[in-house]
Formats: C-alpha cells, structure tokens, sequence
C-alpha cells in the first residue's frame, strides 16, 4: 500500500478487537517506530511496551470493559501506567457494560476515528494537544440518527441482487415450464392422432386411433377402418387424463 499510494508514514495506525488487540501489542512490538497508534481492545497487553512506544512516539489508546472475563484491568491499568511514567502517549478507557464486544462502543461513543486522524509519530508542539478529556460525542448525536437508514441500505446492497437473481430464475423456471407443457401438449396431441394403444377400466387392449368426440364420447377408428365409440368414462385413468390435455372444455364435460 505505501509503495502503491502516497500514504502518510507518519500516520499509519493498528486497531485490533481480541485476539486480535493482542496482535495489535505484538506489532508494536516487532516494529517500533512504524506505527503513529496503537488500538488494542478488549485483550492483555505484553510486558514492558514502554520499551517498544514511548522512543517511537507511539500513541496508545485501549479499550475494555470491567465485565470482561477475558481480560485482566490490573494488567492492563499497570501497563498504561508504565508508558505515562516513561513519558509516553497512552490512555485507558474501561466500561462497566458491554462485555467482550465493546469495540463498537469505542467507535461510535469515542472521538477515536478524530484522534486517530489527529496522531502523529512526528507531532508538532505547535499542534494542540488532543487527550481523552476531549469531551465524548453522545451515541444518538451521530448514529441514531442514521442507524436505520443505514440498516435498510445495508439490506438493500445484501438482498436486493438476491431478490433480482431469484425473481430471474423464476421467471426462467416458469418460461421453462411452460415450454416443457407446449412440448409436451404437442407431443400428446401427435400421439393421440395416430394409433395407439388404448386401455379401457377393464384393462383391455386395442390399437386404435382418436377421431374426436360426439356426444360426449370418443370416437375411434381401428386400422382395418372400423368405426367406434366410447364412453370416456370407460376408459383407463391415464387415457382419460391423456384427452383432458387436448379436448375443449365443453366437449369433456
């Protein structure tokens, strides 16, 4: 990224949530000098991370909360301690709700992403000086008020190529289906005007061919030229259902 766009190295910062803060501590550890800021929330720092930030002008703000069973405050408050008494830039906030998740309360109820843009490794003293006295902007002053706008956009970006896609294959199933029955009505009606086998309820056989209707029954003819007519009740279920694919409505009842 740096080598493709023109990035401040000066301001380049690490957040991280859990497992992940903690890897947030072992980057400032393994590169110092690198970051601006380091943003380890919810997680157990390293030992000794005066070493690692306070030389490199490394800014460290971390995140927890008193419920949390996963961290250690003592911990965390000694490490904190230990990089204001080396002369360091390090600040703690702790909340006594939100357990394990409440990296969403230091993004949207902290001036975090304002200070974040503020820090730099080379600070100059005629900057003023931005702390975590800055006074904490109000949840609904800047989420609220967007949160359900935001939540029906969201789902629009989610579903909306979803419900395009699904009404497309349904259309396509249906065309398809469509399709299938003209085939197939097609294919019933040139079987049904050349002889074929008919079955009537008694399971009898004859091979005969379909003329049409008159008076409510079906006329066929047999090869040698003979004449007849059935009963379309008489005849088998399938051959009946076979006629009801072609014959008008008012002819089969």
């Amino acid at each position: 990224m740096i080598r493709k766009f023109p990035v401040d190295e000066q301001a380049i910062s690490v957040f991280g949530f859990s497992s992940g803060g903690y890897g947030v501590w072992s980057m400032g550890r393994a590169f110092p000098g690198r970051f601006s800021a380091l943003i380890p929330v919810s997680c157990n720092p390293h030992r000794d991370m005066q070493k690692y930030v306070v030389n490199s002008n490394t800014a460290v703000w971390t995140f927890n909360c008193a419920t949390d069973g996963g961290v250690v405050l003592p911990r965390i408050e000694e490490e904190i301690s230990s990089i204001h008494n080396k002369g360091g830039t390090a600040f703690m906030t702790t909340y006594d709700a939100g357990g394990h998740q409440i990296w969403r309360n230091a993004l949207l109820e902290t001036p975090l992403v304002d200070w974040l843009l503020w820090v730099r490794r080379d600070a100059s003293p005629d900057r003023v000086p931005f702390g975590d006295n800055t006074a904490k902007r109000s949840r609904n002053d800047h989420y609220m008020l967007f949160e359900f706008p935001l939540y029906l956009c969201g789902m629009a970006l989610c579903l909306g190529p979803l419900v395009v896609i699904g009404f497309e294959k349904v259309v396509e199933y249906d065309a398809r289906c469509k399709q299938r029955g003209t085939e197939a009505l097609a294919a019933h009606k040139r079987d049904i005007n050349s002889f074929r086998i008919w079955t009537d309820t008694n399971a009898r056989k004859a091979e005969l061919r379909f003329m049409g209707f008159e008076n409510g029954d079906a006329k066929f003819v047999s090869r040698s030229g003979q004449n007849f007519s059935m009963a379309i009740s008489s005849l088998s279920e399938d051959d009946r259902r076979l006629l009801a694919d072609i014959a008008p409505s008012a002819q089969w009842r």
